[in-house]
This record gives C-alpha cells, sequence and structure tokens, in this order.
C-alpha cells in the first residue's frame, strides 16, 4: 500500500482564468514501487451535484516551488481512488 502523509498545508495557484485560488492539501502520498509523490487538493468548489472538487497532480516534496505536474496513467489513478476512498471513510462529517 502506498503511504499516507498527514501534511495538513495551503497553497495558491492561478487558474485558467488567470485567478488567484486558495487550494488546500487533503494528503500527499509516495508510491512505493515507483518513488513518484502525489498530492491530493481541493480549492473547496463545489462540482454540478454539490460535491467538493478534488484534484490529484504529481509534484516534488523537496521542492518548495515545485511544480504541479498531471497524473499520466491508469494505475497511477487506481492508486488515487483508493486513497480517496480511504479519505471518505475517515471523514468526520459524513455521519458515521
Amino acid at each position: 500500500m502506498d503511504e499516507l502523509k498527514g501534511n495538513i498545508a495551503s497553497f495558491k495557484l492561478v487558474n485558467d482564468n488567470g485567478e488567484e485560488v486558495n487550494c488546500e492539501v487533503l494528503c500527499t502520498f509516495e508510491k512505493q514501487e515507483t518513488g513518484e509523490n502525489y498530492m491530493l487538493y481541493t480549492d473547496n468548489s463545489p462540482d454540478e451535484n454539490g460535491n467538493v472538487k478534488v484534484y490529484a497532480c504529481r509534484y516534488d516534496p523537496d521542492d518548495v516551488n515545485t511544480e504541479l505536474l498531471p497524473v499520466e496513467s491508469e494505475e497511477d489513478w487506481r492508486s488515487i481512488e483508493e486513497i480517496l476512498d480511504v479519505l471518505q471513510r475517515k471523514n468526520p462529517f459524513d455521519g458515521e
């Protein structure tokens, strides 16, 4: 299983419209097989169903000014979906 790291952080990015957006890091993890690092984050905006949008990217945790890189493989997306499932089960606001 990939390692979850409990980083709680926020950052700002510029969206496609040139607007600065505040984002909150939900979690980061390193994929043991590849050594790649991934971040799950949100801008807390709702999708068309009212759910909070969550984004995923690759990044370099050792670079303070790291570039957010796209997730490229289906295998990596499956790992991200597994992590999201774990996070949803641990959500203290879901009524369980």
